[in-house]
Formats: C-alpha cells, sequence, structure tokens
C-alpha cells in the first residue's frame, strides 16, 4: 500500500504526514482519527478540512451526529474544544443538508462560544458550497499525484482569490513540496504580485503564496521572491515576499 501514515508522539500527537491515492482512503483514515480519544489529533485534523477540498457525506454525516449528541449537554473544556472544531468542520462541507443542524446547534446549544461559531457556520457553509462547484469545474487533467495534492492544484487553478489562499495555506501548513504543486504557486504568484490594484483579500492571497512557494525552498525561485520583495507594489507582499525569500 502507498498510503504513508506517520504518527510522531512529542507529549501530544503531531499532526500525520499523507500521501493517499483516494479520497476514499483519506476518509477511511479521518473516521479512525475521529473514534480515538486523541483530542489533539482530532483538532488537527479536523482543522486540515478547510482546504481538504473533500464534501463527501461518509464523513461530515459522522461530524453532524457527533454535534448532535453533544451540543446540549455540558461538556468539559476538551470536549467543548472538539465540537467547535467539528462545527468549523462542518461548514467546510459546502453542504445545505447541514444547514438544519446548524441552525438547531446556533440556536439551542448550551455552549455560548459553540453556538457563536454556529452562526459563522450559517454563512460560511454557503460559502464554501460556492468554492466546492468552481474547483469541480476545473477539468485540467492531473495524473500521477497523490489525491491531496491533485485538489491543491486544481484549487490552485481556480480564478477564486479565496480557494487559491486555501491552496496557498494548506502547502504551507503541510509543507508541501511537489514540484509541480509549487511551480504553478509560483505561477499564480508571478502573475499576480505587481497588479497595484489588488484589494486587501487579495494581498493576503498573494502573501501566502509567497509563504506557499518559499517553504519548499527550492532555489528556482530565489530570484522570484527576490523580485517580489523588491518591487511589489503592496507593503504587505514584499513582507513576505522578503520573510520568506529563499
Amino acid at each position: 500500500m502507498k498510503k504513508i501514515i506517520v504518527f510522531l508522539f512529542s507529549g501530544l500527537m503531531a499532526l500525520p504526514v499523507f500521501a493517499f491515492e483516494s479520497d476514499a482512503e483519506r476518509i477511511e483514515h479521518y473516521l479512525k482519527v475521529l473514534q480515538t480519544h486523541h483530542f489533539e489529533a482530532k483538532n488537527k485534523m479536523l482543522n486540515r478540512l478547510e482546504w481538504s477540498g473533500l464534501t463527501q457525506p461518509e464523513l461530515f454525516d459522522y461530524i453532524e451526529q457527533a454535534l448532535l449528541n453533544t451540543y446540549d449537554k455540558n461538556m468539559s473544556s476538551e470536549e467543548a474544544r472538539l465540537s467547535v472544531y467539528m462545527m468549523k468542520a462542518l461548514w467546510t462541507s459546502g453542504q445545505e443538508k447541514y444547514r438544519p443542524t446548524i441552525n438547531l446547534i446556533k440556536d439551542k446549544s448550551a455552549s455560548s462560544k459553540l453556538s457563536r461559531y454556529a452562526k459563522n457556520a450559517s454563512v460560511n457553509l454557503g460559502k464554501f458550497g460556492a468554492w466546492h462547484q468552481k474547483i469541480a469545474q476545473v477539468k485540467a487533467p492531473i495524473e500521477g499525484k497523490p489525491v491531496e495534492i491533485e485538489m491543491y492544484m486544481r484549487m490552485l487553478m481556480v480564478d477564486d482569490i479565496f480557494v487559491q489562499r486555501l491552496a496557498a495555506r494548506a502547502m504551507f501548513h503541510e509543507n508541501q513540496r511537489d514540484a509541480d504543486l509549487v511551480a504553478l504557486a509560483a505561477e499564480k504568484l508571478q502573475a499576480t504580485y505587481m497588479d497595484p490594484n489588488l484589494d486587501a483579500e487579495a494581498q493576503d492571497t498573494v502573501a501566502w503564496l509567497c509563504k506557499a512557494v518559499g517553504q519548499s525552498r527550492d532555489m528556482k525561485y530565489s530570484q522570484l521572491l527576490n523580485d517580489v520583495a523588491q518591487n511589489a507594489p503592496h507593503r504587505k507582499i514584499k513582507k513576505y515576499a522578503r520573510k520568506f525569500s529563499i
């Protein structure tokens, strides 16, 4: 099996490294994590769903049911924190089938913090639904890549700064250094950094692209990052290009 699962323990369980061949493998593993008693591992896995591109009910139905089982009960601090991560994960599905549950928890949760996150979920669910549709419309063939690398490449191909930012964040936080993925991020950076009309959101995306390319430590992008640091018309972009220059 080509799937690689590495768990590092240092007090708390660290974030695993994955190379899954299919979404089915990803979901199977994520469900196993959710069924453990390791709160930190579950929280980290749930946090990764923001940029996973997953929408499958096999995973999110489980998360929904876990929330329904606990939202109206007094929870320990660990359980309360986990419930917030589950709510954040639920909205990343983009699936309208979960809106009734989100609204129920928003109105009836025993935790004011969970209720607040459910209120955010009622807005973010629709946003992620729209983003998932855009990702699904990317038809470029991508072969021979682990499923997560393929997803991040498709996200970078979407003409939407929020979707591209999710991909760049994934690359940075997961230290993704696949050559084709980094090349695509560099291409997006090259095409956008000199635009003087970028709004704050677009500038943030370009800053994340600097971080995504810089963390690769690939010297072929040293000149690009130096050019961005010297010539970008926006201070924030220059700052991150300089900080993550190679």
